[in-house]
C-alpha cells in the first residue's frame, strides 16, 4: 500500500468484544487463524475488558498481536484519537461490532489514520431503541455515518442483512452475508459419550438433550425448561444439560427448581469441550427468541447431532427443518416439545439429520470457507493493490 509502509495483505481487526466464548468472537477467531495460515499480517485492537482477558492470551500464545485499548462511548472524541493513533499505517481496517452502536468512534479514526478500506462486520443485529442512552433517532444516526465512512458491511446472514438494512438505511450494495464458521476438525472423532455424559452429571444410557447458550434474555430457556415435562410424558428418563453462562442463571436456576426439574436439568456453566458435549448428546435445543448467525446450530451439524430450533432469525438458513433438524415457532414449549420427541423416537430420523448436518457443515460452515470469503471481500474493496 502506497505510503503505508506495511503491505497490502495485512489487516488491522478492531472490535469491543463482550464475552468468551462468544459467536462473535468465535468468528474472528476462525478468520485471524484462517488469514494467518493464508500468509496475512494480522492485528487485534481489543478493548480492555476482563470477560476478554482469557482470549486476548490465546490468541497472543498463537502469535497474533493483540494490543488492549480502553473501551468507548458512542460519541468520544478522546477514543477516535486513539483510534486513529493505533491504526495509522495499516491499509486495511476491519472492525467488528457486537451492537450496531459499538465501535462508532473507532471508525472514524480508522478514517483519520488514512485507511485504505474500511469493512464493518455487524454481529449482533438490533434495531436502535429509545431506552438507549442517546436516544433512537440519534442512535440511527451514528450508525449511518459509519455505515457511509465503510467500503462494506458483512453480517452473518440473510435475515440479518434485511434486518439491517430496513433498521439502518445503508446502502444495499454494501451489505454482503458472511456466514459463522466452524473447525471441523474438532468435531467427528470418537468420543467416549458415557465419560462425557458423567461429566455433564447425565445418565450414560437414555435420551440427553442439550442447550448451548449464554443465559442472557432472549435466548428462550425458559422455554426449553418447560418443554421438558412435556417431553418426558412421553420419555420419562429424558434429561436436559444446559452450557453456559449469562446474567439470567440464578433466574433459570429458580425457574428450574419451582418446576420441579432440579434433577432433570443440569446446569453445567461454561464448558472447554463444546465438540465433545454436542457429540455425546442426543438432540440440540435451540429455542432462541431471536438468532442472528446460528453459530450454536452449525456446531451441531459438525458434531452430526440433529438440532430443534426456532423459527427466527438466521436460524433457518443454518437449520434445514426435515433435513438437519426441525423448525418450531418461538417461545412455544410444546412445539418444542414434540418435534425433539419426534427425533429422540425415530433412530433413522436422527441419524438421517445428522449425516446431513455433516454434511452441510462441511460444505458452507466451514473455517476455509469463511476466510476464502473474506479474502474475496477484502479484495473488492482493495482491488489491483491487494
Amino acid at each position: 500500500m502506497r505510503g503505508t509502509g506495511k503491505p497490502v495483505r495485512t489487516v488491522a481487526f478492531y472490535m469491543d468484544a463482550d464475552a468468551w466464548p462468544g459467536g462473535a468472537e468465535l468468528w474472528l477467531t476462525h478468520l485471524i487463524m484462517g488469514l494467518r495460515d493464508a500468509g496475512w499480517e494480522v492485528s487485534l485492537f481489543l478493548t480492555d475488558k476482563r470477560v476478554t482477558d482469557t482470549w486476548a492470551s490465546l490468541l497472543s500464545k498463537e502469535g497474533v498481536d493483540v494490543t488492549r485499548v480502553r473501551g468507548m462511548r458512542e460519541v468520544d472524541r478522546a477514543a477516535a484519537s486513539e483510534a486513529a493513533r493505533a491504526l495509522r499505517g495499516f491499509p486495511l481496517v476491519h472492525v467488528n461490532k457486537t451492537h450496531p452502536r459499538a465501535c462508532l468512534p473507532a471508525i472514524a479514526g480508522a478514517r483519520r489514520a488514512g485507511a485504505r478500506a474500511l469493512v464493518l462486520s455487524e454481529h449482533v443485529v438490533l434495531p436502535a431503541r429509545s431506552r438507549y442512552p442517546l436516544g433512537a433517532s440519534v442512535v440511527r444516526r451514528l450508525v449511518a455515518r459509519a455505515n457511509a465512512a465503510a467500503d462494506l458491511i458483512t453480517v452473518p446472514s440473510d435475515a440479518s442483512r434485511r434486518q439491517y438494512v430496513e433498521a439502518y438505511g445503508p446502502d444495499p450494495d454494501k451489505v454482503v452475508t458472511v456466514r459463522g464458521a466452524v473447525e471441523l476438525s474438532l468435531y467427528g472423532e470418537a468420543v467416549d459419550t458415557a465419560a462425557v455424559r458423567r461429566s455433564l452429571g447425565a445418565p450414560e444410557e437414555g435420551p440427553v438433550g442439550a442447550v448451548v447458550s449464554r443465559l442472557d434474555r432472549g435466548k428462550g430457556v425458559e422455554t426449553a425448561f418447560r418443554a421438558v415435562p412435556l417431553i418426558r410424558e412421553r420419555l420419562p428418563d429424558f434429561r436436559l444439560v444446559v452450557v453456559g453462562t449469562g446474567a439470567l442463571a440464578g433466574e433459570l436456576e429458580e425457574l428450574r427448581d419451582r418446576l420441579g426439574l432440579a434433577d432433570v436439568v443440569t446446569m453445567v456453566g461454561s464448558r472447554d469441550d463444546v465438540p465433545s458435549v454436542l457429540s455425546a448428546v442426543d438432540v440440540l435445543l435451540v429455542p432462541s427468541e431471536s438468532e442472528t448467525g446460528g453459530l450454536t446450530s452449525m456446531e451441531a451439524g459438525a458434531a452430526s447431532t440433529p438440532v430443534v430450533a426456532t423459527n427466527v432469525g438466521g436460524l433457518p438458513e443454518v437449520v434445514r427443518s426435515g433435513e438437519t433438524g426441525l423448525l418450531v415457532p418461538p417461545r412455544d414449549e410444546r412445539a418444542l416439545a414434540e418435534a425433539a420427541v419426534r427425533i429422540l423416537t425415530d433412530v433413522g430420523l436422527s441419524r438421517r439429520m445428522g449425516r446431513a448436518g455433516r454434511e452441510l457443515a462441511e460444505r458452507d460452515f466451514s473455517r476455509e470457507r469463511l476466510v476464502e470469503d473474506v479474502i474475496s471481500l477484502y479484495g473488492r474493496v482493495l482491488g489491483a493493490e491487494m
